[in-house]
């Protein structure tokens, strides 16, 4: 393989629904997303309140963000992370969009020196670029700095060497600390991509709220075999309090529980629009 690999072009071609929620979004309204900016503020701050869609985290099962059903801070890890950090920039979804894809980047690492009040969210490591661009920052050459964010990403940690470089740079500890507790980094370009499809995602949802839930529950719905359950609000309630009363939930019923929540926000908006 290694005499080969520098001879090929990978492509890595995932599989994600925000593509397709967003084209089936167009469709129905008629807006067209690549026209939607990152810097409406109402937007911005579903991702730490619900109130700009006219409910309250009482109406939703105590969720006090109003993300459910966007792809990447729409799931319980997401969620925890948001209700903590109450984000109000893109930049820092950017940021939390690295931490929740990266291995030994949060728990135990970023989120502890946010809880200690070490360090803030616009401070810590998030993706590989943050370390390249704090070194460069810090006057280390491009060459250095760019082996440096290499063998962090990857979860080698730092040599002697670098260390003492950073030492002689005033490198707080905590940082230098964190540098050697990553396996993995994601990257900034990746995360970008991935937020910037979620606030579009957002944006309808906010804005659109029928046609958001009709698309989503075709796309996600289908997916679980829940779309036939999510009309009657009684029964949505009781589906929930079953599965939330069962010990360890399967894939499928872990994706039905999350298709359920945004079926219960659904009807908690349209309560509150009568």
């Amino acid at each position: 393989y290694h005499e080969l690999d520098g001879m090929f072009l990978k492509l890595d071609i995932l599989g994600h629904d925000d593509p397709l929620i967003l084209k089936k979004m167009y469709e129905l309204t008629g807006v067209d997303y690549a026209k939607i900016t990152p810097d409406d503020d109402k937007v911005m701050s579903l991702f730490s309140d619900t109130a700009a869609l006219g409910i309250s985290p009482e109406d939703i099962g105590g969720v006090s963000v109003g993300t459910l059903g966007i792809s990447e801070f729409g799931n319980s890890c997401a969620v925890k992370m948001l209700e903590m950090l109450r984000p109000s920039a893109f930049s820092q979804l950017v940021k939390i969009d690295g931490l929740l894809h990266g291995t030994d980047v949060w728990e135990g690492n970023a989120k502890e020196l946010i809880e200690s009040g070490t360090a803030g969210l616009d401070e810590c490591i998030g993706t590989r670029d943050d370390v390249m661009q704090y070194l460069l920052e810090h006057d280390f050459d491009r060459d250095a700095a760019f082996r440096i964010m290499e063998a962090v990403r990857k979860g080698h940690g730092l040599s002697i060497v670098w260390t003492s470089a950073m030492e002689e740079r005033n490198i707080p500890d905590w940082y230098i600390k964190s540098c050697n507790k990553i396996g993995y980094l994601f990257p900034r370009a990746h995360a970008v991509s991935y937020t910037y499809m979620a606030w579009l995602t957002a944006w309808y949802k906010l804005y659109y709220p029928e046609e958001f839930y009709k698309v989503y529950f075709e796309v996600k719905g289908k997916a679980c075999g829940e779309k036939k359950d999510i009309s009657d609000a009684g029964l949505v309630e009781e589906r929930i309090r079953e599965y939330e009363k069962k010990e360890g939930l399967s894939a499928t019923e872990r994706n039905s529980l999350a298709v359920l929540y945004v079926a219960r926000e659904m009807h908690a908006r349209r309560r509150c629009l009568l």
